[in-house]
């Protein structure tokens, strides 16, 4: 949060018997107010300038009482069940750990929409607006439905097997802790991609222009098929045997908890290396400047390797 908005920002901190808004007190033409865990269960009495309100943490079942202006609402850890009164002015919207099976009702000006951890089945129903969509720990089967102009996306710990319906337009892609099983599906224009702790056993159809990969927590055997752009790999907690394959672009690289048995293949121009627990790992001395993880065995601390 930047520094002009907390000094603008009204915060509520008398701490009344009140369940909504209306036995409070507020300055004349407050634009952004916090009353976050008031136990409120009604926003009825929030005064009608407020443009910006984070109301987190309370006991709130329905927009009742929001100002019809707001463009940003933090209402997260509530009991919503729909979207029914959402003010259509809200551009910035937190409704995650709610309630909502359905995206239907989403105010259509929308371009920052985080509806983490509800009770989600399907996407259908998201404004076609929203550039930035978090959905991750839901119970979505696919991407249908995900706006045609996300640029970034994060769908982790839900039950994807799959890519497909993922839009062209994403940049940015956090598909952590699914079920996915192939990254044929994924936008070519990628530049992150993070897609841990899935059952993926090649990376076929991983982006050509990919700069951050991290693929760990999977049962990839080879490198084949990074992209030649990545500077930043993390290939922990697989089978790997070589390193045969990483692209000389990779400066930073965790491979650690593998079945390497040396560093061969390791690109020049790495600066750090976790090679932890992985058999038989000898330190590396050939590569200049070369900062080395290793915390267990036979070298229990960060070494610095150096050309002699």
């Amino acid at each position: 949060m930047c520094s002009s908005l907390i000094m603008t920002m009204y915060n509520l901190t008398t701490y009344g018997s009140a369940v909504s808004l209306e036995g409070y007190t507020f300055p004349n033409g407050i634009t952004a107010l916090y009353c976050a865990r008031h136990n409120l269960s009604s926003l009825v009495g929030c005064p009608s300038t407020v443009t910006h309100l984070i109301c987190g943490d309370n006991k709130l079942t329905s927009f009742e009482g929001c100002p019809a202006g707001l463009t940003k609402l933090d209402i997260s850890n509530n009991l919503l069940t729909s979207f029914d009164g959402c003010p259509s002015t809200i551009t910035s919207l937190q409704i995650q750990h709610n309630k909502l099976t359905s995206l239907s009702g989403a105010p259509d000006g929308l371009t920052f929409l985080d509806c983490s951890s509800n009770l989600l089945t399907s996407l259908v129903g998201c404004p076609d607006s929203v550039t930035v969509l978090e959905c991750n720990a839901n119970d979505l089967p696919t991407l249908e439905g995900c706006p045609s102009n996300v640029n970034e996306l994060v769908c982790s710990s839900n039950k994807l097997t799959s890519l497909k319906d993922c839009p062209s337009t994403v940049k940015i892609l956090n598909c952590y802790n699914n079920h996915i099983t192939t990254l044929v599906g994924c936008p070519a224009g990628m530049v992150d991609l993070l897609c841990s702790s899935n059952e993926l056993t090649s990376l076929e159809g991983c982006p050509p222009n990919v700069k951050y990969l991290s693929f760990g927590h999977n049962r990839i055997a080879t490198l084949d098929g990074v992209p030649e752009t990545v500077t930043e790999l993390t290939c922990n907690f697989n089978e790997l045997t070589s390193l045969v394959g990483c692209p000389e672009s990779v400066i930073k690289l965790y491979c650690d908890n593998n079945r390497l048995t040396s560093l061969e293949g390791c690109p020049l121009n790495v600066r750090y290396l976790d090679c932890d627990n992985n058999p038989g790992m000898p330190v590396y001395n050939s590569v200049p400047d070369l900062y080395i993880g290793i915390t267990s065995g036979q070298y229990s601390a960060i070494e610095r390797a150096r050309n002699e």
